[in-house]
């Protein structure tokens, strides 16, 4: 008798599980399951609506800890959760992709060393990736694979049960041309394309300081456009570089030059076809746990100016694109938290950034070169394919 095909569960629609979960396999059926954390994230809105003060440190592990009393099993025919960030306290077969620690809770992002502010509580939410519920932890690059063993270092009495059920698996992501023949791009300029949502934390600042000097330089043999995606609007939140002053120097430097394009927003559509209209993509990032937007700026035939923190240098490379190589810890994290260090990183930042300006244009053949490495790459660690064979044997591990 034919099997019928496994039910998968998830928990959200966000990006990370729209680029690493649903829908990835056609072997299996998913649907949307509900949990009882959902009641936390009301809590939180009246906090914030009666402007009470709260850690967050002490409330986010209700919205990573799943509850659903097995109910998802029992009434909707679940057969194995997966979840994003997230650890089930259930006995329903679960597995969780990741993208830092596992639990992300009471373990404070610090660029040097893996703190922990409740050591009880990390030790209760190993326990349930040890219990035989939990069938596997998709680390998304091994620069998270070695933040869990660094975590889990400090656990011993944990550590070769859970190491054991990790495995990496970098995102999928399709090709977005077929080849660089179908990039109609003009042959009197050289363009480039910065997207950030998180401007400042991106690196757009350095990106725009940049580009402002190597123009006035007047050396570029060619003309060059830059383009802009972005809020550069100074926020409450926790946006790293962002002053007052800075905004305003970018806004200035936007006004006053017509080789610059910025828009706050882009569909995501749009966005693609901004990509496959652009010879090389930027993500001088300060910080960044992986870095979706350059997969798909190689997938558009793009390469990418990156830097060469946490899991930057997996995905981006000399052969493929141009690492801008900063100080780092043995954690791969950058150093900016003071105000000395962020100094020096964006200094760092926009001095390489320049360098490799230079040297596209002296060599604008490279950026063929290194799209069609890119694309290559990519078809062999980030086919869409593969990734869902991969998923596919850890979901019938459970039958």
């Amino acid at each position: 008798m034919k099997k019928s095909p496994l039910t998968i569960g998830f928990l959200g629609s966000s990006y990370p599980y729209k680029r690493n979960i649903i829908g990835i396999s056609s072997q299996v059926r998913y649907k949307q399951i509900f949990g009882f954390n959902a009641f936390f994230s009301l809590w939180l809105f009246f906090l914030q609506k009666l402007h009470l003060r709260f850690s967050w440190y002490k409330i986010r592990r209700f919205f990573y800890l799943f509850v659903d009393l097995n109910l998802n099993h029992k009434l909707r025919q679940i057969d194995i959760l997966h979840f994003f960030n997230t650890i089930n306290q259930g006995t329903t077969p679960w597995i969780a992709t990741f993208e830092g620690t596992l639990p992300i809770y009471h373990v404070v992002d610090d660029p040097k060393i893996i703190k922990i502010t409740d050591a009880t509580k990390v030790e209760k939410a190993l326990r349930h990736l040890c219990a035989p519920s939990c069938l596997q932890l998709i680390a998304l690059s091994h620069y998270t694979e070695h933040l869990q063993q660094t975590l889990l270092n400090q656990f011993p009495e944990f550590e070769s049960e859970i190491a054991s059920k990790i495995k990496v698996c970098y995102p999928p992501q399709k090709l977005l041309i077929s080849s660089l023949s179908e990039k109609k791009l003009p042959s009197d300029e050289l363009s480039f394309l910065f997207v950030g949502r998180h401007f400042w934390r991106k690196g757009g600042y350095e990106v725009i300081k940049a580009f402002d000097r190597f123009i006035k330089s007047g050396k570029s043999p060619v003309k060059i456009k830059l383009t802009l995606i972005g809020d550069i609007a100074v926020t409450s939140g926790i946006n790293v570089g962002q002053t007052l002053e800075r905004q305003h120097e970018v806004e200035t430097i936007i006004a006053q030059n017509n080789w610059i394009e910025h828009l706050s927003t882009l569909s995501n559509p749009d966005l693609l076809q901004k990509m496959k209209e652009t010879h090389v993509g930027l993500l001088p990032t300060y910080a960044d746990t992986f870095g979706y937007s350059v997969l798909e700026m190689q997938a558009c035939g793009c390469p990418v100016i990156s830097t060469n923190v946490q899991a930057l240098p997996e995905i981006n490379s000399d052969k493929c694109g141009w690492l801008i190589h900063l100080p780092k810890t043995s954690l791969g994290h950058a150093l900016y938290q003071t105000a000395s260090e962020q100094s020096l990183l964006s200094a760092t930042i926009q001095q390489q950034l320049e360098e490799i300006l230079y040297s596209i244009v002296a060599h604008p053949e490279i950026i063929a070169q290194k799209a069609q490495n890119a694309l290559i790459q990519l078809a062999e660690q980030h086919s869409p394919e593969k990734y869902a064979e991969q998923l596919e044997m850890i979901y019938h591990h459970v039958r």
